[in-house]
């Protein structure tokens, strides 16, 4: 792929991607740090020394690459890292604009997988943590949001549209009326129950096929299980 270079040397591509991917790095290890460190001080500690230990036989061979690459990205590195930090300390609504940048570039990158009907997003955890933490109102602006977003970016734009996007905001509203309820139950209820009520139209009105509804509900479940599991419960106590 070729890039339009800028004076001083600066591929602009490069150097979003090297921002993103820092941003992105520092809130998944923020956010992670914050849940393990204070409920397993110990084994933090323990886990910090041994991977200290771990890595320091590749020192000789990582710390020159790492080096060169630190020089070469310093100005884009520092103030993404910094920047991250203090907006998951100073707001809430980080998460939310976190995870729609995270769904932007699965959008983009993975955009094969949706091409073969395979369930890997993050659409249904946006709508269901937004309903949930935010309420009703924002649940559904942020299911049809999302839903619009992964068109646009994966470059799919489907007549099944008419189906997907007004379930996505229902599902937001009612999510925000489960607010007490626990997370991970709330989301993989909502995975289920949205497979099988577009299935209901793609398969019976739409000419959609069994298989490939079948294929991407199946990973949809799934991933969202496992999604909601690991992360739903944090990101639902930074956005409360």
């Amino acid at each position: 792929m070729s890039e339009t270079r800028l004076g001083f040397g600066i591929y602009p591509f490069n150097y979003a991607a090297v921002g993103l991917g820092t941003a992105i790095l520092t809130a998944v290890a923020v956010m992670a740090l914050r849940g393990f460190v204070s409920e397993h001080p110990v084994a933090s500690i323990i886990l910090f020394l041994s991977s200290a230990m771990a890595v320091l036989p590749f020192n000789k061979l990582m710390i020159p690459y790492m080096k060169i690459f630190f020089r070469k990205y310093v100005f884009v590195i520092v103030p993404a890292i910094m920047i991250t930090v203090g907006i998951l300390a100073l707001s809430k609504y980080f998460v939310l604009a976190f995870l729609l940048l995270l769904h932007i570039l699965m959008s983009i990158f993975l955009r094969v997988l949706k091409k073969n009907h395979i369930g890997v997003e993050i659409i249904m955890l946006i709508t269901v943590l937004s309903g949930v933490a935010y309420g009703p109102k924002v649940g559904a602006l942020m299911g049809a949001v999302s839903m619009v977003i992964d068109y646009v970016f994966s470059g799919r734009f489907s007549y099944f549209c008419i189906v997907t996007i007004p379930t996505y905001a229902a599902i937001g509203t009612i999510s925000g009326v489960f607010a007490a309820a626990n997370i991970v139950t709330v989301g993989i209820f909502a995975v289920i129950a949205y497979n099988l009520f577009t299935w209901i139209f793609i398969l019976g009105f739409m000419g959609g096929h069994l298989d490939k509804c079948l294929r991407f509900g199946a990973t949809d479940l799934a991933f969202n299980a496992f999604v909601f599991s690991a992360f739903a419960p944090t990101l639902l106590a930074i956005m409360a």
